[in-house]
């Protein structure tokens, strides 16, 4: 089914089809957002929204979505950074006004420390996604090589994040290969 789907909807992001449509629902034409890895989600983001900022930390790839951004003439609305160093990629953050964006995928490297710092860049209403949720936030989701409990070397981001989440709305989606989970603070 999730096949037929991304045939149909080749444009869609490669997050799940549920959390595709709750994001059609919930996005503006006026939102501004940033997204830590790029692709089809960039393309679906600039056509969606008003600005996207866009980070990727693979040359090739980088290089390929840039080809495509101009292709369908979206330089004026995207952003588009390549960033091979970690600290220069999560430090691309620290760029934001705290309380200036209307969404923020986290679907990249480094997604605990991203996560993490764009919670106070996020306006009330905000939306925080995290793409393949399952590998980092414990649940009960079938999903393959999806976590139980936190782990003590990478749990620490992830902990607080759901912590400082925990009022928040949140929608978990599965396609039952990976997860997608959505907060929308309040």
């Amino acid at each position: 089914m999730q096949l037929l789907h991304e045939k149909i909807h080749s444009e869609h992001p490669w997050l799940t089809k549920q959390s595709v449509n709750i994001l059609s629902e919930l996005l503006h034409d006026t939102d501004k957002g940033i997204e830590f890895g790029s692709g089809k989600s960039t393309l679906w983001f600039a056509k969606k929204t008003a600005h996207l900022i866009s980070v990727e930390h693979d040359l090739f790839w980088y290089q390929h979505v840039d080809n495509k951004i101009k292709s369908m003439d979206y330089e004026v609305k995207v952003d588009y950074r390549h960033c091979s160093d970690m600290i220069d990629y999560v430090a691309q953050i620290d760029t934001l006004e705290d309380y200036s964006m209307d969404y923020c995928l986290v679907d990249g490297k480094e997604r605990g420390a991203c996560a993490l710092k764009l919670l106070p860049k996020l306006k009330p209403e905000g939306i925080l996604i995290i793409d393949n949720a399952n590998l980092y936030l414990p649940s009960n989701s079938k999903s393959p090589n999806s976590i139980r409990q936190f782990d003590v070397q990478t749990g620490r981001d992830w902990i607080s994040i759901q912590e400082q989440t925990d009022s928040w709305e949140r929608f978990w989606t599965t396609n039952g290969v990976s997860d997608t989970v959505i907060w929308v603070k309040p």
